[in-house]
Formats: C-alpha cells, structure tokens, sequence
C-alpha cells in the first residue's frame, strides 16, 4: 500500500476520532495526498487534520 494513502487513512481516523495525529511520514508527497483525498471525497477529514499546524507545509500546498 502506497505510503500517502496509508497517511490519509490515519489522519481521517484520528479526525474522527478526535485522537493524536499521526507523525508525518518522511518523504510525503502532499499534491498526490490532496489528490487522493480529493478523489475519495475526504478532503474536509484530511485538510483538517493537516492544517492542524502539527505537520510543516509549503505555502502552495495550504492554498490547494
């Protein structure tokens, strides 16, 4: 399983389920995680959980 869809699964459980965020997994590729979220229909779950402030993100990538 590809480690961005891994990533997303954790961050929409721990949004839902009000529990600890999970640590950023190095070498993420954000644009392919906002892609799959977006294609799932989850990206209220995933944006809200990586705009938490938890995980540090380019400029361009907060303004998708």
């Amino acid at each position: 399983m590809r480690t961005d869809f891994l990533f997303m699964l954790k961050l929409i459980y721990a949004v839902a389920f009000n529990s600890e965020l999970p640590y950023e997994i190095e070498g993420i590729d954000w644009q392919r995680l906002y892609d799959i979220s977006r294609f799932h229909g989850v990206t209220n779950l995933v944006g809200y959980g990586v705009m938490s402030g938890k995980y540090q993100l380019d400029s361009e990538i907060k303004n998708l």
